[in-house]
């Protein structure tokens, strides 16, 4: 399966190539390189259609040209919407959304180093930036990438932790169902699970704010059959197969987020 957006991704990743050790990919990607990573190019992921980055409030260009300025030479399309909020990135058709931490989402945050650049801020951004790993990322992504490219992404548990902690704050129903859909495809392979269930616990225990918060999104989805219809409809139309019935699906994402529950949150203080 080719993913929505993959040329652009290609495109966005050689145009940050100076900024590559201060640019931590978030969102739907992520989820679909764990995967494509475990299965290979052939790999069934929930779909995307923007891309994610989150970076640090500080980040100075030193002798890079900045940021937003390789983003316009790349050929992405940048346009400020007015002198205090954030930028519309895109290209093709694929938006480009720049985050970092701050208390109130969709609020501009000017980073310090980068001339003028505001993006938007977001909780628990510091936790994402705190726990990556780097990735190899070729051709099974977009076919320009023949020589594999190294970027930072969030570890597994970390990207969990994010997405449950996103998805209580999101005023649209279908991102808040995006989010745990997502959470859930990771579940259903026993080789990222595992490896889940057995790094998240001290996570937890550093992070302890957030996993009450996390918590209780896990309980409050679990409880709320509405919800877990709008993640099976979400997992159903990237599966690409017509299902009439989603009851099976939704069966299924209970188990896995339970198993979460059960199995990942057992480790950790007050459990």
């Amino acid at each position: 399966m080719r993913l929505v957006g993959g040329a652009v991704f290609a495109d966005l990743l050689r145009a940050l190539t100076p900024y590559r050790d201060d640019v931590v990919l978030v969102g739907g990607w992520v989820q679909a390189l764990y995967v494509l990573e475990l299965e290979g190019a052939g790999a069934r992921v929930v779909r995307t259609s923007d891309i994610d980055l989150t970076i640090s409030p500080t980040l100075e260009a030193g002798e890079r040209p900045p940021l937003i300025d390789l983003l316009r030479a790349g050929g992405f399309k940048v346009d400020a919407y007015d002198g205090e909020r954030g930028f519309e990135i895109s290209k093709d058709d694929v938006d480009i959304d720049l985050l970092t931490e701050g208390p109130n989402p969709g609020e501009a945050v000017r980073i310090d180093g980068q001339p003028d650049l505001r993006v938007c801020g977001y909780p628990h951004q510091a936790l994402l930036r705190e726990n990556t790993r780097y990735m190899l990322v070729g051709s099974e992504v977009d076919e320009s990438l023949e020589t594999p490219v190294e970027i930072l992404i969030p570890t597994l548990p970390a990207y969990v932790m994010g997405k449950l902690l996103s998805s209580t704050r999101r005023s649209q129903r279908a991102k808040q169902a995006k989010d745990l859909a997502y959470v859930s495809e990771l579940m259903a392979r026993d080789d990222l699970r595992d490896r889940i269930v057995a790094d998240l616990p001290p996570l937890l225990r550093e992070y302890p704010n957030e996993r009450e918060l996390a918590d209780q999104c896990l309980r409050s989805a679990l409880n709320d059959d509405h919800l877990l219809s709008d993640v099976a409809t979400q997992i159903i139309e990237s599966s690409g197969f017509h299902v009439a019935d989603d009851t099976p699906v939704r069966a299924q994402i209970k188990s896995r987020l339970t198993r979460l529950l059960t199995e990942g949150w057992d480790e950790a203080p007050g459990s």
